[in-house]
């Protein structure tokens, strides 16, 4: 497992302490960007001390990123916090990228969106509040239970503007 880095939300003016420690990946999906211009790829994992984290991985697009792993109980928190009768922005996501690129908290919003934490409002398409938080996090404890690295892209791949692995083209049908 690699050493990563997990950012704590801080103040602007107060440093970030790094810590450094080891992630098991126990998920990796790809979901659309919120224009829908490129695919993202994100990872779900836990580190030894059991703490769920997700950060990006690749973006088939040109929009620049920040790979370090969040950690999940910061973002439900985040969302807990959001009142309920109101929209939800990529703005409530900006504490957690503090001095990094724009295009960090529109893409996590994208992938909150992919698993269920934020969705669309009913014939609003560009109009989101929160979702079912409890799901999301008990499947995360699922996974979290079951063993072994489940993820097809290894943790320690850190090229931010990687592209998805190709796949392998399934072999062709032999007719009878």
């Amino acid at each position: 497992m690699k050493k990563i880095v997990v950012p704590k939300p801080v103040p602007a003016d107060k440093a970030v302490p790094d810590t450094e420690l080891s992630v098991r990946v126990l998920k990796s999906a790809t979901c659309p960007t919120l224009s829908g211009r490129s695919t993202l790829t994100y990872e779900i994992g836990c580190t030894s001390d059991s703490v769920s984290v997700i950060r990006l991985k690749s973006n088939t697009g040109g929009g620049i990123f920040n790979q370090d792993w969040i950690e999940l109980s910061v973002i439900r928190s985040l969302l807990d916090e959001h009142p309920e009768d109101t929209q939800v922005t990529s703005n409530l996501l900006f504490q957690l990228f503090t001095g990094k690129s724009a295009n960090n908290q529109a893409f996590l919003s994208a992938v909150l969106i992919a698993e269920g934490l934020v969705v669309g409002s009913v014939g609003k398409p560009v109009i989101y509040h929160k979702g079912d938080t409890g799901k999301f996090f008990a499947e995360v404890d699922a996974l979290m239970a079951a063993s072994g690295d489940v993820s097809s892209h290894p943790a320690d791949e850190t090229d931010s503007q990687a592209k998805p692995s190709p796949r392998k083209k399934s072999p062709e049908k032999i007719p009878e």
